[in-house]
């Protein structure tokens, strides 16, 4: 099960307060509803492909209007399978005008009215979330994504983002509207404001995870590039104590001693050459870098 999987799972055992009814409800009918004539009356259909978001929406509908709305199944084996939600005549205006729909339309956005309450616009999001949301959490990233079918609709989510402090962005899918999330932070406090505990606590372990990976990799790194500038040094250094050699330049004893104990062990550090003669790491230097001068000032031969 993926991730989205799951915390939609735990979404829907969230139980919301009377008032959270209608605004999750409209969430789920702006989100995934279309309307239809047949017969002389209207109807409303909401189409999915998650059994667990129909089943909300079912369960919405029973707790504000008492209405029990008929679940289909379309799909035959090895084929991805569709659940419909459906409602005709008067059970249809009764849920749309729930929605602050009148009969017979259907609304880009909810009316600012319906989403007062705090309560309400977090049970607002999960609706969304739930219909046409998806999260990723995994050591590459984190991507929290809500695709929506009006341009009002996504404009309402980030309005409501934006009273709990959370900046989305936004993305053209298709004909869709994407409204998404990068930070791990901001993802967590929808996940929490939505009701989906396990599912922060699940993303806040793979982001520890991650930054230990990434400081492990992050100092390997330094250390694998700080060997290789050691291994040049000490090559070039080789060569020039060399390049001394050929054009016959004699050497104070205490430079000679540093030129024959670098050549003799060029793979050891500063630090662990030093220890071998006795003397500080900076005297060393010192020495080494005088050898270089003078290398720079003997002609090459050709």
């Amino acid at each position: 099960m993926s991730f989205s999987a799951e915390v939609k799972r735990e979404m829907v055992r969230t139980q919301p307060q009377p008032c959270c009814l209608a605004a999750e409800w409209a969430a789920m009918l702006y989100a995934l509803g279309s309307l239809t004539f047949s017969g002389g009356q209207w109807g409303l259909v909401l189409r999915t492909d998650n059994p667990y978001v129909v089943r909300r929406a079912q369960q919405a509908l029973m707790g504000i209007l008492g209405i029990r709305a008929e679940i289909a199944l379309q799909g035959r084996e090895g084929v991805r399978k569709r659940y419909w939600l459906s409602l005709f005549g008067p059970s249809c205006a009764a849920a749309l005008e729930i929605a602050g729909c009148p009969a017979g339309t259907l609304r880009h956005a909810p009316k600012a009215a319906m989403l007062g309450r705090t309560c309400c616009k977090k049970a607002f999001v999960r609706g969304l979330f739930l219909s046409c949301g998806t999260v990723s959490a995994t050591e590459r990233g984190f991507h929290m994504e809500f695709v929506l079918p009006t341009p009002q609709l996504a404009d309402c989510l980030s309005g409501v983002l934006g009273k709990f402090g959370i900046t989305p962005g936004h993305v053209m899918r298709g004909d869709h509207f994407g409204v998404y999330l990068k930070g791990a932070d901001a993802i967590a406090d929808v996940l929490t404001m939505c009701g989906a505990h396990g599912g922060r606590l699940q993303l806040e372990d793979i982001r520890v995870v991650r930054d230990v990976r990434n400081r492990v990799n992050r100092r390997i790194n330094c250390e694998s590039s700080n060997i290789d500038k050691a291994a040049m040094s000490s090559a070039i250094r080789c060569e020039n104590i060399r390049k001394l050699a050929r054009a016959g330049v004699k050497l104070p004893a205490t430079l000679k001693e540093a030129a024959d104990a670098r050549l003799s062990f060029p793979d050891d550090t500063l630090e662990e050459l030093s220890t071998r003669l006795g003397i500080s790491k900076s005297a060393l230097n010192h020495r080494l870098r005088r050898l270089d001068a003078l290398a720079a000032d003997v002609p090459d031969l050709e």
